[in-house]
């Protein structure tokens, strides 16, 4: 495994990291360019360049493999020319996982447009782009068609994608940049992830995990408006309900204030995640658009259920009624209705019913389909 990060830790000598001080300084020029053309510094996370990156072509490992595969490989680890050198490579197989959909965009990760309580997905990145709303322009050769057309002189036919998501393969599918897609979720680690005893709280205990709380596509405002309406419903709730939050938050205000008692934490370790999904009665999702949904696919591998709008790839691990609660988007009076009558009627999901709803995502499963798509 090549990685970017000089950070990231080595096991057994099978990761090496090609980025170090010449990476950062890339990283540096490219975000500069960024904001030069998206101008809203809140949106510079949901844009990428690829003008500039690390060759590694020609390196010793890559030479080696008879299959390369790529992963997330943005801010200034693969350019556009470090990835034709790449896929210009004989006697290899390219697989692509889309972990978002950059790949097949003019260069934002996620083609959604949120204008108020409105959430449109924007498909010119499925005619070439341009006319961009991330970069606010009207022109249809502007940045973001340009950086299209780069992709499409890419030799992408020789790349096989694998979408983490139904929905993510559809949209690959009526892309003009692919040849091949198949499916191939992303995976828990059941040696990790699984139920722990059971928690006698009287507090209604309600789980909200996202890498950064105030992003607007995780609808951090949808669950505000959820809470309040739920304590509108239910006057137990109001005083019962504890919300706890984990993740990076920019604007500390965006916690205050809020209807039910609010825990936030910060990043943290990864058992100490476990242990507050093992902990909840519940995990929420109000994002306007998820690609895959690990960290409800993870609550239900440690036997708390979960309540979501069916939006992106969370349809392929929630079922409602059966491992949980799958809202219309973005109906928050609905989801509202849904934890209201969740907890006054105490439904129960049995912990083995749970850990059973996602047996299909576990490692072992997952990683078998992977050596067939590989031919090994």
């Amino acid at each position: 495994m090549l990685v970017a990060s000089p950070e990231v830790p080595v096991e057994n000598g099978q990761v090496r990291s090609v980025g170090g001080v010449k990476w950062q300084l890339l990283r540096y020029v490219e975000k500069l360019g960024t904001f030069i053309r998206v101008r809203d510094r809140s949106l510079l996370f949901r844009f990428s360049d690829a003008t500039t990156g690390l060759g590694i072509a020609h390196h010793p490992w890559v030479q080696w493999a008879d299959v390369i595969h790529i992963h997330w490989v943005q801010q200034s680890f693969l350019s556009f020319s470090g990835l034709h050198d790449l896929l210009q490579l004989r006697d290899k197989q390219f697989f692509w996982s889309l972990h978002d959909l950059w790949p097949l965009t003019g260069g934002c990760h996620s083609p959604y447009v949120i204008r108020g309580s409105e959430t449109e997905l924007c498909d010119r990145f499925l005619h070439g782009c341009g006319c961009c709303p991330l970069l606010g322009s009207h022109r249809s050769d502007d940045h973001a068609a340009r950086h299209f057309a780069r992709k499409s002189g890419l030799p992408l036919e020789r790349v096989h994608f694998l979408g983490v998501s139904h929905s993510l393969v559809g949209q690959a599918q009526a892309s003009p940049l692919v040849s091949q897609v198949s499916y191939l979720p992303n995976f828990y680690d059941p040696e990790l992830f699984y139920p722990g005893e059971e928690v006698a709280e009287k507090s209604v205990r309600l789980l909200f995990v996202a890498a950064r709380l105030d992003d607007p596509v995780k609808g951090l405002d949808l669950l505000r408006q959820v809470l309040e309406e739920c304590c509108h419903l239910s006057e137990a709730f109001r005083h019962r309900a504890k919300l706890t939050c984990i993740g990076t938050l920019k604007d500390p205000d965006s916690l205050r204030h809020w209807p039910v008692d609010v825990e936030h934490h910060d990043s943290i370790g990864q058992e100490s995640l476990i242990d507050y999904y093992r902990s909840a009665d519940l995990t929420l999702s109000t994002s306007r658009h998820e690609t895959f949904g690990l960290t409800l696919l993870e609550s239900l591998a440690c036997g708390t259920p979960v309540c979501a709008f069916a939006v992106g790839g969370i349809p392929d691990i929630v079922r409602d009624g059966q491992n949980g609660s799958l809202v219309k988007p973005y109906d928050t009076s609905e989801m509202a209705r849904r934890l209201v009558e969740f907890f006054d009627q105490r439904r129960t999901y049995t912990t083995a019913e749970l850990v059973q709803s996602v047996a299909p995502f576990a490692e072992p499963t997952v990683l078998r389909r992977l050596v067939e798509l590989y031919g090994l």
